[in-house]
């Protein structure tokens, strides 16, 4: 309970006056002994009890009266647990708002992001003075009671979609924080303040993690008790949309001469839809348009395809013809890589040892070889290792100290190596001196059996084999001779650091191909070691008897170009597609220090548009919020040094609901709002939840009733038709 008028309360003294008065007017009568008024003291005594109890009746009702008059003009309110905002008692809100992509839902000329800033401005007219307002959203970390509620209705106002985005959930826990430090200023704020704490959204899956629920609900538990919590549904009923949901790349790597394959997922909700989907690929004039119809709860995979396509970088958008209620999902942005050859430099000592490897990845137009000896290598300019992605080093007996050296750096900056032993020419001793490898050489070993060391198959799980897997459990695909080595190097892996992609199947499972594991943090390559040679002298049956197997068959073909592909990086090494607020990681050329980048794009204020890339670093981290679309990040000279995507989180397009009993769960009960659209908040919790009582009417009526039934009982007990000083009725009783 609680008092507008709470000093008024200390009328209730007055309640005493009565007492005071009768104490003190209170008359004894004087004993006159009359022999014969002894037979009239039974009565009288009688009569005396009577009149006392009439008395203290009086009394009782007179004090009531001052007591009840007093309650009255304090207006006392009663609140409890389930009461909604009171109109005259200040109060500690907490006011928590969906920002999402799909509260810009539009229904009836206003977004549901509208209908919820509405509403929040609702709650604050209701406010009274001395009330504490804080104003939260799901894109921005952090909040604190708003200085007065004036600027808390600037801040609903102000509050504006923002793509990257998070759950509801995520914020839970700062508003319990801020209504604990509210309860902690005792001094600055009323402890018994009631605290209320609302949530607008959609209601969407996207809105609320419910991987979290038993965090949430023993959160609410410790640091949300006295809150009372009201989650207000502003999402459509029966939402219309058609989204353009995903765009799928089948071939991740992609060469001048292969067919590009855009494959854009459209799915229709709520109604059916007839329209067209147009892809546009970079400055196309004329893009290309394919119909898009579709039932209620249908999707369509649309494709789209190109011919020969120039090498770099290449930027896509695929949009919806019409526009509808949500305009966020009607178009989603692609950007991919022509490869026109990544160049591969191969260094050997004899340049004929290169001619199978080379061969086999020129082969599919994916990559161009420069092959050159370590004399020649070391004479590289600096500018030209980074034209390289990828570096193989075949059957060189001896490399220098200077060429480690140069290998070092070129996998710290990214690159990636392939180190291929030869025969009995190599010197062990001369591949211990770096710490790339990740093996030590020790011997050259004989396969077993006749057919020699076949690969174990069962360790088919690196991404270099993972086409070979998949392979395997297809019997219209095969080897013509399983992969075998016949004679190959025993290595001792390095603990700890060294990683066996694939072993043989012999009986010591010595390793067939390794992978060094670096810090990322300070080296961004990656280092391959073969335990059997792959170059030509080594395979080249007029040369004499192979180390291996690999070459009669395609599968040499294959494991060159997935072994390049896994160094290089290939489409699905190099991310090119982010979604909003993921942070976008770009390699960016060897440079000067400090360098500065112009990013260009959507939604960029000027402070964002200029970044730099840190000291020593080969890469740019960039945090800012995207908005969805392509984006361009250029040098000093205003060429482009590396593209990107980014879209919207495929769940913000889905409108399933979150069930209420999963929100209720961490909420508590009865906290789930049903759909305000059109509906008054007030109206809606008046509805939902019962007021807080008002008692003065009902006092007043009760001050009334007490008022009267005294005046009625004095004029009856002091009626006077005798003598003055007689009490008539008495008399009568006692004659």
């Amino acid at each position: 309970m609680t008092f507008l008028f709470p000093l008024l309360l200390a009328g209730l003294a007055v309640a005493a006056v009565p007492v005071l008065l009768h104490l003190l007017l209170h008359q004894r009568p004087r004993q006159l002994l009359f022999p014969a008024f002894r037979f009239l003291v039974p009565n009288y005594r009688v009569n005396k009890r009577q009149l006392r109890l009439k008395q203290w009746l009086l009394l009782a009702l007179r004090v009531m009266l001052l007591a009840a008059l007093c309650l009255a003009l304090s207006r006392p309110k009663v609140f409890s647990e389930r009461l909604s905002i009171g109109s005259d008692r200040p109060a500690a809100m907490v006011l928590l708002f969906d920002t999402s992509a799909s509260m810009e839902y539009r229904s009836g000329g206003k977004t549901s992001l509208q209908i919820a800033q509405e509403k929040g401005l609702e709650l604050l007219d209701k406010l009274s003075e001395g009330s504490r307002v804080a104003v939260l959203d799901t894109a921005e970390p952090g909040g604190a009671w708003a200085p007065t509620p004036s600027i808390a209705r600037e801040q609903i106002e102000s509050l504006r979609i923002k793509p990257a985005n998070g759950p509801l959930t995520n914020r839970l826990a700062e508003a319990y924080r801020l209504f604990a430090d509210h309860s902690e200023q005792g001094e600055d704020f009323q402890e018994d303040l009631p605290r209320f704490f609302y949530l607008f959204t959609d209601r969407t899956v996207a809105s609320w993690d419910t991987g979290r629920q038993q965090e949430l609900e023993a959160l609410r538990q410790s640091q949300g008790k006295g809150v009372l919590t009201t989650l207000v549904d502003v999402g459509p009923e029966r939402p219309v949309d058609v989204a353009v949901l995903a765009i799928d790349l089948p071939n991740k790597v992609l060469g001048t001469e292969e067919r590009l394959r855009l494959r854009a997922t459209v799915h229709a909700e709520g109604a059916d839809c007839d329209t067209e989907l147009i892809c546009k690929i970079d400055n196309e004039t004329t893009p290309e348009r394919k119909p898009v119809r579709l039932q209620a709860g249908q999707s369509q995979v649309v494709t789209f395809e190109r011919d020969r396509q120039a090498a770099g970088w290449h930027q896509a958008d695929i949009r919806l013809a019409t526009s509808d209620s949500l305009a966020a999902n009607d178009v989603i942005y692609l950007t991919y890589e022509v490869h026109g050859g990544r160049r591969i430099l191969l260094v050997v000592d004899d340049l004929r040892d290169a001619e199978f490897w080379k061969l086999a990845l020129e082969s599919t137009n994916a990559f161009q070889c420069d092959v050159r000896r370590p004399a020649d290598v070391l004479r590289l300019p600096m500018k030209e290792w980074s034209s390289y992605r990828a570096v193989c080093l075949m059957n060189v007996a001896q490399p220098s100290a200077a060429l480690w050296q140069l290998l070092e750096k070129f996998v710290k900056d990214g690159g990636g190596l392939a180190i291929m032993p030869g025969g009995a020419e190599m010197q062990p001793a001369a591949y211990a001196e770096t710490f790339l490898m990740p093996a030590k050489l020790r011997t050259v070993v004989r396969a077993e059996g006749p057919d020699g060391a076949r690969w174990n198959e069962e360790s088919y799980r690196h991404p270099v084999l993972a086409a070979f897997r998949e392979w395997r459990n297809q019997p219209s695909v095969g080897f013509v001779v399983p992969p075998a080595a016949e004679r190959y190097w025993e290595v001792q892996p390095i603990p700890s650091t060294s990683f066996v992609i694939v072993s043989y199947a012999d009986k010591s499972s010595r390793p067939a191909l390794l992978e060094r594991s670096f810090d990322p943090a300070v080296v961004r390559g990656r280092v391959l070691l073969f335990t059997t040679p792959m170059d030509r002298s080594h395979l080249d049956h007029a040369l004499g008897k192979p180390w291996n197997n690999y070459l009669p068959s395609w599968f040499y073909l294959v494991l060159a170009n997935k072994t390049m592909d896994y160094l290089a990086g290939d489409a699905a090494d190099r991310l090119l597609n982010f979604r909003c607020g993921q942070p976008v990681l770009l390699p960016v050329p060897a440079a000067s220090a400090n360098a500065s980048y112009l990013l260009r794009g959507p939604g960029l204020a000027p402070d964002q548009a200029v970044v730099r890339r840190a000291d020593n670093k080969a890469e740019i981290v960039l945090t800012q919020p995207f908005v969805p679309g392509n984006y361009v990040l250029e040098g000093g000279d205003g060429a482009p040094v590396a593209r990107f995507s980014v879209n919207l989180a495929p769940e913000e397009s889905r409108w399933d609901k979150v069930p209420v009993e999963q929100i209720e769960a961490v909420l508590g009960p009865d906290t789930v709002l049903p759909a305000l659209r059109g509906t008054s908040l007030s109206e809606a919790l008046q509805k939902h939840r019962s007021q807080p009582l008002e008692l003065f009417p009902g006092l007043m009526i009760f001050v009334l009733i007490l008022l009267a039934f005294e005046n009625l009982l004095s004029n009856r007990f002091y009626r006077k038709s005798g003598p003055a000083g007689v009490d008539t009725e008495a008399g009568k009783e006692a004659a």
